[in-house]
């Protein structure tokens, strides 16, 4: 039987055996984007969905009405950091404002336009937006007193000075990066979820002794190829779905815009998927046929699980930091934390191709030792059933 149709159709077995989970799993991950792809898109069209947090601000009645309070609202609500508002309540004076924030009925106080009542401890971003609305309330009425109108004013303070940029950013660059944030979150899952499927999968065939009836018909490295490549597939399968329903749903729902550009970006964090999951999907293989039973593989598979965690830690670093620093650049070079470090980079535009590819190459020669170091683990460990081995153990007997 030739290499390709034996990998054939250990693929379709896997489908056939994981075809239920798969369903399930993607049925869930396509209502949990949908979902929150609407609670965005309601929460960013509805101005009251928007404002998350109210604080309640009194204010002593006015002579010039109700007008008057709306402006004063209108005003400070400009200066409010986002996902808060303030809601202005008049009391005729200012012993009951501080007495109903004494009961906890406001959490701030203005008198007049030149006194702020306030508690140690409470939000300075709100006590900051306060002062800046009454400073323009001060602004407009003196410019009343002095016979200008809300124009008039506008016109007296409005400015000539411009801003220019030696180098324009790109759009499709912010855009990139923003996919490029998001995306990590769900390479990072992928990799550790259909990693741990793979291993998984190993245990339940070793333990049910169904490994040594397959093991009959091909070889054992047939095997491993044919379970990375099947359930890598159903892995990208889901993030194919995941991505296309954010770009579909997200832009008829104007919450997600992604220009052309972002393409590349889309290029770029698949292939350091696949990368990534082959990589680790010989090792969890491995980890999986040296134990005796399911109880045993989440130890099995704990070394690997703490490299790629450490990769999406630095990833993050990656996104939040102003520069390249020494730990991303090492980073981007090493196997185990590649594929969750380069792609931030490379989106970001922080590397050249040169040092990309040789990032990918050396991802590759890694890609290769690992597949035939976890082969032979796995040749070895497979075939022992009730046993468990150590990865040293199982290499020594394939000497």
């Amino acid at each position: 039987m030739s290499s390709w149709k034996t990998l054939w159709l250990v693929t379709m077995r896997e489908w056939r055996s994981r075809r239920k989970a798969w369903l399930i799993t993607t049925s869930l991950l396509v209502v949990l984007v949908t979902g929150g792809l609407i609670a965005i898109g309601v929460a960013t069209s509805d101005p009251v969905m928007r404002s998350l947090v109210t604080y309640r601000v009194g204010v002593t009645e006015s002579p010039a009405g109700l007008g008057w309070r709306i402006n004063l609202e209108w005003r400070i609500n400009d200066y409010t950091p986002p996902g808060s508002l303030v809601d202005l309540r008049e009391y005729p004076s200012v012993a009951e404002i501080e007495s109903a924030m004494v009961e906890g009925d406001l959490e701030f106080g203005i008198v007049g336009t030149t006194e702020i009542i306030s508690y140690p401890g409470r939000s300075a971003a709100m006590v900051e937006a306060i002062s800046a609305g009454l400073a323009d309330q001060q602004a407009q009425d003196r410019a009343s007193d002095f016979g200008l109108s809300p124009s008039d004013l506008e016109a007296l303070f409005d400015s000539d000075v411009s801003v220019r940029l030696v180098v324009e950013p790109a759009e499709s660059t912010r855009a990139s990066l923003a996919l490029a944030a998001a995306s990590l979150f769900f390479t990072f899952l992928g990799i550790l979820a259909y990693g741990q499927w793979v291993a998984y999968g190993v245990v339940e065939e070793k333990a049910g002794r169904v490994a040594e009836v397959v093991l009959s018909a091909m070889r054992p490295r047939q095997l491993l190829l044919g379970k990375i490549v099947s359930i890598g597939l159903l892995g990208l399968g889901q993030l194919a779905i995941a991505s296309l329903l954010v770009a579909t749903l997200g832009g008829w729902l104007d919450v997600v815009e992604l220009p052309d550009a972002t393409g590349g970006a889309i290029a770029i964090i698949i292939m350091w998927f696949l990368l990534g999951y082959t990589f680790y999907a010989a090792g969890y293989a491995a980890s999986g046929a040296l134990v005796r039973s399911a109880r045993d593989a989440s130890d099995a598979v704990g070394g690997f699980n703490l490299l790629l965690m450490a990769g999406y830690f630095i990833a993050v670093i990656s996104l939040t930091a102003e520069r390249d620093t020494a730990l991303l650049q090492v980073a981007s070079f090493l196997p185990p934390t590649a594929p969750l470090t380069m792609p931030m980079r490379m989106v970001r535009g922080d590397v050249g191709v040169v040092a990309g590819i040789f990032s990918i190459s050396i991802m590759l020669l890694a890609i290769a030792g690992m597949v035939r170091l976890g082969g032979a683990v796995f040749r070895t460990g497979i075939i022992r059933a009730g046993k468990k081995m150590k990865w040293r153990e199982a290499l020594r007997a394939n000497r």
